[in-house]
């Protein structure tokens, strides 16, 4: 009966055939950029070692130490990029499909200062009397706030990869339905801090004018008064000089 040769065998050692273990530890390790496939290359790496070591016909030790290594290094990057990069991707999606919908719902209940919390930047160090200015705003032309959905069939190409991003939505109102363009602040670039917060909102009102949260400030030029106009030049006199008569020695009698 033919019996199977055991890789734990020693036998006789003849050429030595690289380990397919310890590859295999090697490129799952290598292959960093997805979850999970770290800790397989853990597992083949330490097979591929005790292969190794009760086959004197198998090598590639260094590949499976390698492949060990490797995978204890990326798979505890992994534990701690993941879980952030499974974050970043939850509020992100949150934020965008939602938009400004718990803003306004807070600004409708008259708390101007849950609506602020929501701003970053100018938007959260405006007073309480400019949000609500902004809120009764909305209230007076369209009546109540009903919802807010993201505008899918806008003709806008967000720019990802940017620490801040405008966003399309339609908001619903009593007696409106309008467009509106949102900021959304990522990150702050002074600090790296992950902020996930608005920056600014437009609602977009073809017929009554466009209402913007924070409002723009004046440029601290923009009420100077214009410098005088320079005096005009002085018309060209248009009379004839007087008309001489006589020439020079005239008069002299000689």
């Amino acid at each position: 009966m033919t019996q199977f040769e055991s890789p734990f065998d020693a036998g006789d050692p003849g050429p030595q055939k690289t380990s397919g273990l310890a590859i295999g530890s090697l490129v799952c390790s290598l292959i960093c950029c997805v979850p999970v496939t770290t800790i397989p290359g853990i597992l083949l790496g330490i097979g591929a070692m005790v292969s190794i070591s009760n086959n004197p016909a198998r090598k590639g030790k260094g590949l499976a130490v390698a492949g060990i290594l490797l995978g204890t290094i990326f798979t505890a990057g992994q534990a701690y990029v993941y879980p952030k990069l499974i974050d970043f991707a939850t509020k992100s999606f949150e934020l965008v499909m939602g938009g400004p919908n718990d803003a306004l719902v807070d600004g409708f209940a008259n708390d101007p200062v849950a609506f602020k919390s929501h701003f970053y930047g100018t938007g959260a160090q405006a007073t309480d009397a400019e949000a609500q200015a902004f809120i009764d705003m909305l209230r007076s032309r369209y009546g109540e706030f009903k919802s807010c959905r993201f505008n899918e069939q806008a003709q806008t190409s967000p720019a990802f990869g940017q620490p801040a991003t405008v966003f399309p939505y339609i908001l619903t109102f009593d007696n409106a339905t309008l467009d509106a363009d949102a900021q959304i602040i990522w990150v702050d670039e002074r600090t790296g801090e992950m902020i996930y917060r608005f920056g600014w909102l437009t609602v977009t009102d073809p017929d009554l004018g466009d209402l913007r949260y924070p409002a723009k400030k004046p440029r601290p030029d923009a009420g100077t008064a214009p410098a005088p106009d320079p005096p005009a030049a002085p018309e060209p006199d248009d009379t004839p000089p007087p008309t001489r008569t006589g020439g020079p020695d005239e008069g002299d009698g000689g």
